[in-house]
């Protein structure tokens, strides 16, 4: 039964290596899965949240200054946005910035 169940865990070890044989393939397959892009936009819609009612904060208090809760919260946004495009700049190295999405991808890199 142990002789089984280790051939059976070396079976699952290949079929993961045989998956993922380059780490630039992983990276596709993670910017290519839905719950990625779902992720992504969700992060957009609540970082306009965030923006909306930051500005609304400093209206009402008439004060110039940002309070640290949303310094933090634009530093925690700004690190997602980066990896997002570092992540998406590794998956697609050869057209990210040649391919059709091109000016959008340049967008993305510029408005960051």
């Amino acid at each position: 039964r142990m002789a089984l169940q280790r051939a059976s865990t070396k079976s699952r070890e290949l079929e993961m290596t045989e998956d993922s044989d380059e780490p630039q393939g992983l990276v596709q397959k993670l910017v290519a899965h839905p719950r990625f892009e779902s992720l992504s936009l969700l992060l957009v819609l609540v970082n306009t949240v965030v923006i909306g009612a930051e500005t609304d904060y400093m209206a009402r208090h008439d004060i110039e200054k940002m309070p640290a809760p949303f310094v933090i919260l634009e530093g925690l946004f700004l690190i997602f946005y980066v990896s997002e495009v570092v992540l998406r700049i590794l998956a697609d190295a050869d057209t990210y910035f040649r391919g059709p999405d091109r000016m959008l991808n340049m967008m993305d890199c510029t408005v960051i």
